[in-house]
């Protein structure tokens, strides 16, 4: 799969543009078009949220049968076809389709992208097989409209912060696909929106079943992009807006032929999903990029230390994985250090031989700075190395100047300006960032410290090799 670094196929930035004419527009919808499609809205999502209330009332959360029987599939219906249907045209949404939808017998999951937009969704009422999308909502049951809309669906509901809520759901998904009283599968396998310049790496959740698959592309073809929303561009009150003061919004669904999973792919979901990622992507004539909302998270933390943001775009969901960090580790040690300043702060440890042997390893290109992706390079090549390698006992000896089992304050700062030059009350900064409070450390403590930091077990590494270094010369002198 090609790797696009370049800033013109950054799929996490939107700059959004108002021609002088459009101005015009703005007003004229001001006082026309944007008060009845509020109102519009309103009077629809409240017939959703009732017709959702009385379909859900007495069912789980999340549904292990189907249960949208009876007076309930009726209320369904009105909600999603009338009210939904109703909504869509209020808001100027006009759809145009090609290629030809296919029912669960031949194919049982419906993946679709590329994802730009909270106006996606406005598709629903339009794809023939599927009373709306069955689709996986990420947190959307902390608000009660949502619950009620997206249960009254049918929905999946995950919490991607939850490993086991994201398990449960794989399972769920299985076993709907299995079950023939249930209507396709729809999902968004991107997992986040973008400017539709690439198509975002996959998940794996709508292959895992090894299930048959027909993907559907999606393609806005105003001329004017108002309403897409990623995670650099207008705000979503802003996107809502001038989305409203649009005369209308033209989307295009392209039904593509199915798509079923060979033998390697149903032992290999990845494989799966990587296929039918570049189906859609060629069919749109769009790369077809290795990149997930890790690295848009990844592209707002470097826009936020002054980067360009495509630097960042550098697949880090590969880098989690092979440095066996969660997500939440990730993101707390994902910070971008630009210089040999920022370093130092970020090491809490004065100028000297030891921290520009480090910087010197992150800055490969000899620039005097290093990227957000030297940094994640560096970290697992050279310094979680050294943190798996070293003797944290020798270390604990060499740092526990009183023998007591423990290193205190009065020990770093009895060492450290032996090693790193500088007063003793400068070292207070360090302890405070990495004691918690806490009046002694102890050897759990000081793998934990290394491990979240590595650069302090090459460090060691260096000052061994320069002790043993100053030793042979005084030897050979």
């Amino acid at each position: 799969m090609t790797h696009y670094l370049h800033e013109a196929v950054n799929p996490f930035r939107f700059d959004l543009e108002i021609p002088w004419y459009r101005y015009i527009q703005i007003v004229i919808a001001t006082f026309t078009l944007v008060p009845f499609r509020i109102c519009a809205s309103i009077l629809a999502a409240t017939a959703i949220y009732i017709a959702g209330v009385i379909t859900t009332i007495g069912l789980p959360l999340q549904a292990d049968e189907y249960d949208i029987v009876g007076f309930r599939s009726k209320l369904q219906y009105f909600l999603t076809r009338i009210c939904y249907g109703f909504w869509r045209i209020c808001l100027g949404v006009r759809v145009t389709t090609k290629g030809t939808a296919v029912s669960k017998d031949k194919a049982q999951v419906l993946v679709l992208g590329p994802h730009s937009t909270v106006y996606d969704t406005m598709i629903a009422d339009q794809i023939p097989h599927c009373p709306f999308p069955w689709t996986l909502v990420g947190g959307t049951y902390g608000n009660e409209f949502s619950y009620r809309m997206f249960r009254s669906l049918g929905s999946i509901f995950v919490d991607r912060t939850d490993r086991s809520s994201t398990s449960n759901a794989i399972e769920v998904i299985n076993q709907r696909v299995a079950d023939p009283k249930w209507p396709q599968l729809m999902i968004w396998p991107e997992g986040t929106t973008h400017n539709r310049l690439g198509m975002m790496k996959f998940k794996n959740g709508a292959f895992n079943p090894g299930a048959v698959v027909q993907p559907l592309t999606l393609k806005w073809t105003n001329n004017w992009d108002t309403f897409t929303w990623c995670f650099m561009g207008p705000s979503f009150l802003q996107m809502i807006y001038l989305t409203l003061c649009q005369f209308s919004i033209n989307v295009e669904i392209n039904f593509l032929d199915p798509v079923t999973p060979t033998k390697e792919e149903k032992a290999n979901p990845s494989l799966f999903a990587e296929r039918v990622q570049k189906v859609m992507a060629d069919s749109l004539e769009i790369p077809a990029l290795n990149l997930t909302r890790d690295d848009g998270l990844a592209h707002m933390k470097a826009t936020e230390y002054g980067l360009p943001g495509h630097v960042a775009n550098i697949d880090i969901e590969s880098y989690r994985k092979q440095s066996g960090l969660s997500r939440e580790k990730y993101t707390k040690n994902s910070n971008k250090l630009a210089d040999y300043d920022n370093l130092c702060t970020f090491l809490q440890l004065p100028i000297g031989l030891f921290t520009k042997q480090v910087f010197a390893k992150y800055d490969k290109d000899g620039i005097f700075c290093f990227t957000f992706k030297n940094f994640l390079d560096r970290r697992l090549g050279t310094f979680y190395p050294a943190s798996e390698r070293i003797n944290y006992e020798k270390l604990m000896e060499c740092m526990d100047v009183d023998n007591d089992g423990a290193i205190s304050l009065g020990d770093i700062q009895a060492v450290f300006p032996k090693i790193f030059g500088g007063q003793a009350p400068i070292f207070a900064q360090i302890w405070d960032l990495h004691s918690d409070g806490r009046k002694v450390l102890d050897l759990v403590d000081l793998k934990r410290i290394c491990h979240e930091y590595p650069e302090y077990a090459f460090i060691y590494e260096c000052f061994l090799e320069s002790r043993e270094n100053s030793r042979v010369s005084r030897v050979l002198g």
